[in-house]
């Protein structure tokens, strides 16, 4: 070291480890506490998913944030609060439900008490194909290759009486749904 003398070191050393140490709190209590103006933007921060964010779907208490790697994606559900969006707990994150039915993929997530459920569909067999349920939700569609295609929704109370059409044609999952 520059200094001849061992109690200058420490003090430096001491003074860096604080400086790395406080800059690590700072980071953390942003991911932790901070809200944000959107809900792409608390995905970018807490995940580091910039580039992977595709398209969010906004709820009544929460907003979904997909994010899509090639074939593969993955879902972050952020909370909203009084004055923006946070990162919510993954605790608190469910998979409602997940099932294969009449060649189709789908699940479903949600965020603790809330009435706010996200579907995503996929098609085994077939590559595009026109959705609609009984509640007048809106559909996102996302090509990932050309013949093959995910729909992500919104829902707000999914109950017994929710009916999910595929080309006019029911899906049933009502077994699914019953509480």
């Amino acid at each position: 070291m520059i200094f001849k003398n061992k109690g200058y070191e420490k003090i430096i050393l001491l003074c860096l480890f604080l400086v790395f140490l406080i800059f690590q709190l700072s980071n953390f209590s942003k991911l932790a506490f901070f809200e944000y103006d959107t809900p792409e933007e608390v995905v970018v921060q807490s995940n580091f998913k910039a580039e992977k964010a595709r398209l969010s779907l906004i709820g009544e208490e929460t907003a979904c944030v997909v994010c899509i790697d090639g074939n593969s994606s993955e879902i972050f559900i952020v909370e909203k609060t009084d004055n923006g969006w946070k990162n919510a707990s993954n605790i608190k994150t469910k998979k409602f439900f997940h099932t294969v039915k009449d060649n189709f993929i789908i699940s479903v997530h949600t965020y603790k008490n809330t009435q706010d459920f996200y579907m995503i569909i996929c098609s085994i067999d077939k590559a595009k194909m026109y959705l609609s349920d009984n509640k007048g939700s809106e559909f996102k569609e996302y090509k990932i290759s050309d013949d093959n295609y995910v729909y992500y929704t919104y829902i707000k109370n999914l109950d017994e009486t929710y009916q999910l059409f595929a080309d006019d044609k029911e899906i049933d999952i009502a077994e699914f749904l019953k509480k």
